[in-house]
């Protein structure tokens, strides 16, 4: 196929402007998507840590006799 000079040009220029299209759909839909799969890890995470300071607290709150393995407050 034989195209004239402008024509190739043209050509590039057209395949270039595709091409740039795709990188930018592709990078603001991964901003996007790994912004909303971070919001439920960092929910996870605080969460975890939270419940985790609340079970601490109680479990330094009370102490077990040892005799009867009743709850005394401690």
């Amino acid at each position: 196929m034989n195209l004239s000079d402008s024509e190739s040009k043209r050509e590039i220029a057209s395949d270039l402007q595709g091409l740039q299209e795709i990188v930018y759909t592709y990078r603001d839909q991964f901003g996007w998507k790994t912004l909303l799969q971070m919001v439920p890890v960092a929910g996870m995470i605080f969460g975890a840590l939270t419940n985790r300071s609340k079970t601490d607290f109680r479990a330094h709150s009370r102490t077990y006799n040892d005799e009867s393995s009743t709850l005394v407050p401690g």
